[in-house]
């Protein structure tokens, strides 16, 4: 069942820039070493009509996959032209995940919605077409067990997703969050109770308007949220959220259960 506020990834993947923009604006922090993306942002207005085409590839087929389809591939292939020393900074595979941490922390990078929102429009798209092939739910943590490809690609999928927003990057807890009440997730009240505090102020999930409305994501999803995680259990996650550890909020998360809480009274 899809959550009541009806955020629809397919609308907000790319809604912090236009897709001919992609790459107008860089993030102004991040080292590679001794390297430095503020001194070495990725190509903008400096790149050809031809590159960009072979950055967007076939963007009907492509830009609501996973990667956008191969895009932020070739996006690094791109930077690797302009700036070929930087693959002397790192072994191949770090140099690529130092870079896509760089696009990452970049709030207004669309690029970043690639390799967070599209995939967690994957696993909305894979449950509208057919719900039974899930047969797991996630609440911050499994409830059953894997036994259908489709629960495998779903796992996989969120494991992927809380490893990036555990990194604190605004565009992958923003995306986690917007899972909640869509499809098979159903995050439990200390799970949301720390993306709403480490969101808190991030430009993106202001102009979403995910907190300050009431028509946003947790005032509809979760009206009574503020009432359900103990003083205890708050006090752990305000320490969590200082360190921009959910890492340790959903080691000790509790198990899926009733979601009643989540109506309004």
């Amino acid at each position: 069942m899809r959550g009541k506020a009806g955020i629809s990834f397919a609308r907000l993947v790319f809604t912090s820039t236009a897709f001919m923009l992609t790459f107008l604006s860089g993030p102004q922090t991040g080292f590679a070493g001794d390297w430095s993306f503020q001194e070495h942002p990725q190509p903008s207005t400096e790149i050809s009509f031809e590159e960009l085409l072979y950055i967007d590839g076939d963007w009907k087929r492509d830009g609501m996959l996973p990667e956008c389809g191969g895009k932020v591939r070739r996006s690094y292939e791109i930077y690797l032209k302009y700036f070929p020393e930087y693959a002397e900074t790192a072994e191949p595979e770090q140099a690529y995940q130092t870079w896509r941490d760089y696009i990452l922390a970049d709030e207004e990078s669309s690029l970043g919605g690639c390799m967070t929102g599209a995939y967690a429009y994957a696993i909305e798209t894979l449950y509208k077409r057919d719900p039974s092939s899930i047969t797991i739910s996630y609440c911050g943590r499994f409830s059953g067990e894997p036994t259908t490809e489709e629960d495998l690609f779903v796992v996989d999928t969120i494991r992927y997703l809380e490893g990036l927003a555990d990194k604190g990057f605004a565009l992958a807890q923003g995306y986690y969050l917007l899972m909640d009440g869509n499809s098979v997730v159903r995050l439990n009240p200390d799970i949301l109770f720390f993306l709403g505090q480490s969101l808190d102020g991030s430009p993106w999930a202001v102009e979403l308007g995910l907190f300050v409305t009431p028509e946003s994501l947790l005032a509809v999803n979760s009206p009574n949220l503020e009432g359900q995680p103990s003083p205890e259990r708050k006090a752990f996650v305000d320490e969590a959220v200082a360190r921009s550890d959910l890492a340790s909020v959903l080691e000790t998360t509790g198990p899926c259960g009733d979601m009643a809480w989540r109506e309004a009274d």
